[in-house]
Order: C-alpha cells, then sequence, then structure tokens
C-alpha cells in the first residue's frame, strides 16, 4: 500500500476525503514529496478506504500492530477508546503512530510502569500518584519529605483484571 510506504518513514497521514495532510511535512525529502504529489489520490483513496471498514479488520490489525511487544491487549486498548476515538479512526484522523504511542501509554498505566523518561536515578525524587492514575514526579526537599511522600502517595491499586502475571518495576 502507498500509505504504509509513508507511515513506514516515520511519518503520519491525515484526510478528511479531499485533502492529504502529512505530518511532520518539514521532515519530507523532495523524493517523498514527489511522491505524494504522484500518488496523492490513490493514497486518499486508501485512508478512506480504512475508514469506511467501520473499525473492523483494518482497527483491529492496526491494535496488533500497536500492542506488538506490550503486555497490554488490544481488546484492553480497544476498550479505553472513546467513541469520538473511533469515530476518528473510522475518519482516518489517528494514524498508526498515535495508536502505537496511545497503547503504550495505556500498557504503562496499567501495568504502573513510569515513562521511562520520567525514570531518574535520585532517591529524593519520588513518583506521585494522580487520581487519574498518571504518574508525576515530586523533587522531595529532603529524606524525610522523600519518605512522607511515598507513605503518603502510594501507587493505585491494580484491577484484577489488568494485572500482569509477574510483577513490574
Amino acid at each position: 500500500m502507498l500509505a504504509e510506504k509513508i507511515t513506514a518513514a516515520g511519518f503520519a497521514l491525515e484526510t478528511d476525503g479531499a485533502r492529504l495532510v502529512v505530518k511532520p511535512s518539514g521532515k519530507l525529502t523532495a523524493a517523498q514529496w514527489d511522491f505524494i504529489r504522484r500518488h496523492r489520490d490513490a493514497i486518499i483513496a486508501e485512508l478512506v478506504g480504512q475508514a469506511a471498514n467501520e473499525g473492523g479488520d483494518t482497527l483491529a490489525e492496526a491494535l496488533r500492530q500497536a500492542c506488538q511487544g506490550l503486555t497490554v491487549t488490544p481488546d484492553q486498548v480497544r476498550a479505553a477508546m472513546s467513541a469520538e476515538d473511533l469515530d476518528d479512526w473510522r475518519a482516518g484522523r489517528i494514524p498508526l503512530a498515535e495508536l502505537e504511542a496511545f497503547a503504550k501509554a495505556l500498557d504503562r498505566r496499567l501495568h504502573r510502569k513510569p515513562d521511562p523518561a520520567l525514570v531518574v536515578d535520585d532517591p529524593l525524587t519520588v513518583p506521585c500518584w494522580t487520581l487519574a492514575g498518571s504518574v508525576v514526579l515530586i523533587r522531595a526537599c529532603d529524606a524525610e519529605h522523600a519518605k512522607w511522600l511515598r507513605r503518603w502517595n502510594p501507587a493505585p491499586p491494580i484491577d484484577s483484571e489488568t494485572q500482569s502475571e509477574e510483577p513490574t518495576a
């Protein structure tokens, strides 16, 4: 598929059925621009065809791909998607890269894995959990404050149906 060639190169595609948006467009080479110009209508037709699938096999395949290497399942990701998310998928407004990022974030949230970008090797930096289940890092004033933060901001309990069989760090 033509759209896959573009997304495999690290670009996201969106369409409303008439316009084609490629992000980040500033990183396209001259050859890539030429390819998109020559195949614009076919790429839009592919994206619209995917959207017309009503979220069936195309969404199932995209979810399988988005969950590769994760402990979260495609069913869990689909259940976490709102009706608006599903409508956006059907309309071709959610690229695979965004779906993959959503699956990774959900995997971290369900299995209480902090975002690797937030992990700091500092005894005064304490992960604190919000009511929504997100983790934020708080820098304690001293060791006593860090102990207090850990005591009063534990990770929320993991639902039995989302708990992984092996504990995660």
